[in-house]
């Protein structure tokens, strides 16, 4: 061989070298005679942009040589461009990291599981506690061997709080904050010397085996909570418009789906920034009077941002889903002060009691903390008791853990890790019993069940509107479909049911 095509990558040429150790098996010739028609009949000197246009529209590795003869011939591999996703954290983050997939694909890219060996790898990040840190971390070093030679790419959260220590890390190709998450694949076809133009996602045309869709409708956050980064990474709330959210979601539905979940940092702000006095109640309106999506379900709400005008589109409206997330984090007025949180557990139980009213069978689930600085055993028992009011059907349980650049990490009086197991048990009791006295509430009754897996043995799962898991036997045909299903059942977290 007796020279490289100019411009090819230093990548490229490595790669080049490996493919030719191992046999050129998979290798082709092209040859720029003016009877080969792809060359557009131009002479060498001429030609040879073309040549390039030609190989980075088709192939990785490119080498030019002589053989004696009077044209010269392209030595070209056809690519592997597979590409590989992690995303921790958030439905956010499997919003965005749908996003990076669907460019990556649209450019030609075949996507594998992420344990398996690709040549880029995209792991978005959470940094929503210390912990998340550690996970996101194990993450790309297992990447690394995984697909040693791939080029790693990291975005999300953590790409912000600790940017300079992700770029310093061996086998990390490139960080991307969260200003430039949007333009990823555009910057790295442009810095691998790919001539693609990609444009901006505005939004989601499937999401990768899911049947149950999450759409952004905001981000950012412009609340203060003592123990939350997310604020400082995701800056202040931003809200998509109504228009562009209603055509997203009906193009979904036109595609097969039949849920879609309102997802953001915080979008009980959804339209606060628009200057049109919007609010999430609009949006849930528009989505349900302008298209003829089966489900919609909302996803985290602070029960201060629950308005009388989504309560009454929950009594109205049955194809909004029966169920509020609503994050408690501590049931103590005490605690809630020093977390920054803007409401108290009397105002939380009467959302909760407003909610049961509009719809009977409503879900309510929650996030809480244990063991947060300070919590006193008087101030746990009292969120205990309210925890114990709300009956709710399902309790997402953390124990408090420090995060770097918090308020929170300079409050005092920690709390002995064994204390904070045996309240979180005593949480965890609490739950169980909760969650089972919801469920038998709904024994004998029919639902449609959303179908998200099917065994092996037959056995389909999936979830009711009012986000009760049901299991029953059923061919796998009817993954992603709403099949109807008599409940027979009920355990603490999951219910058994017969197709009817």
């Amino acid at each position: 061989m007796t020279g490289s095509v100019p411009g090819v990558g230093r990548a490229s040429i490595v790669t080049a070298a490996r493919t030719i150790e191992q046999g050129l098996e998979r290798l082709q010739i092209v040859r720029t005679s003016p009877d080969d028609p792809s060359i557009e009949k131009m002479p060498f000197d001429s030609s040879l942009s073309c040549l390039l246009r030609l190989a980075f529209s088709e192939c990785r590795i490119v080498s030019l040589f002589t053989p004696g003869e009077d044209y010269p011939v392209l030595l070209a591999t056809q690519p592997d461009r597979r590409v590989s996703f992690v995303t921790l954290g958030c439905k956010v983050n499997q919003y965005e990291s749908q996003q990076i997939r669907e460019g990556f694909l649209a450019q030609g890219f075949t996507e594998v599981p992420s344990d398996r060996p690709a040549e880029v790898v995209v792991i978005n990040t959470c940094t929503v506690t210390g912990v998340s840190d550690k996970k996101s971390r194990q993450q790309i070093r297992g990447s690394m061997r995984r697909s040693p030679g791939a080029r790693v790419l990291v975005t999300g959260c953590m790409a912000n709080t600790d940017f300079e220590r992700l770029e310093d890390m061996v086998g990390v190709g490139r960080v991307f904050r969260h200003a430039d998450k949007d333009r990823l694949v555009q910057l790295f076809l442009e810095e691998e010397g790919f001539d693609a133009e990609v444009a901006t996602p505005m939004g989601v045309r499937d999401f990768g085996g899911r049947h149950r869709v999450f759409v952004k409708i905001q981000d950012g956050c412009d609340l203060k909570c003592t123990y939350c980064i997310i604020p400082f990474v995701r800056g202040a709330s931003r809200s998509r418009t109504l228009d562009e959210l209603v055509a997203e979601i009906d193009a979904i539905h036109r595609r097969g789906y039949h849920e879609v979940v309102l997802t953001g940092i915080h979008i009980g702000l959804f339209g606060h920034d628009l200057g049109s006095r919007l609010e999430l109640a609009d949006l849930v309106e528009a989505i349900l009077d302008r298209t003829e999506l089966p489900r919609l379900r909302i996803s985290s709400l602070d029960s201060n941002e629950v308005s009388t005008r989504l309560l009454a589109l929950f009594a109205s409206r049955p194809r909004l889903c029966g169920h509020l997330h609503l994050p408690l984090q501590s049931g103590c007025d005490a605690t809630l002060r020093r977390m920054g949180r803007l409401y108290r557990s009397g105002d939380f139980l009467d959302c909760v009691a407003a909610a049961r009213q509009a719809r009977s069978d409503m879900a309510i689930t929650t996030d809480l903390i244990v063991g947060f600085p300070g919590e006193s055993e008087a101030e746990f028992d009292a969120s205990l008791e309210t925890v114990e009011a709300a009956g709710f059907s399902k309790i997402h349980l953390f124990p408090y853990g420090v995060r770097p650049g918090t308020p929170a990490e300079k409050l005092s009086h920690r709390i002995d890790p064994r204390v904070v197991r045996e309240r979180k048990r005593r949480i965890e009791d609490l739950e169980r019993r909760a969650a089972l006295e919801f469920r038998q509430r709904f024994v004998g009754s029919d639902s449609e069940v959303l179908v998200e897996e099917c065994d092996e043995a037959g056995q389909a799962s999936g979830l009711t509107e009012n986000f009760i898991k049901v299991s029953f036997s059923s061919l796998p045909d009817v993954i992603g479909q709403l099949v109807p299903v008599r409940l027979e059942s009920a355990r603490a977290f999951e219910m058994l049911g017969a197709r009817r």
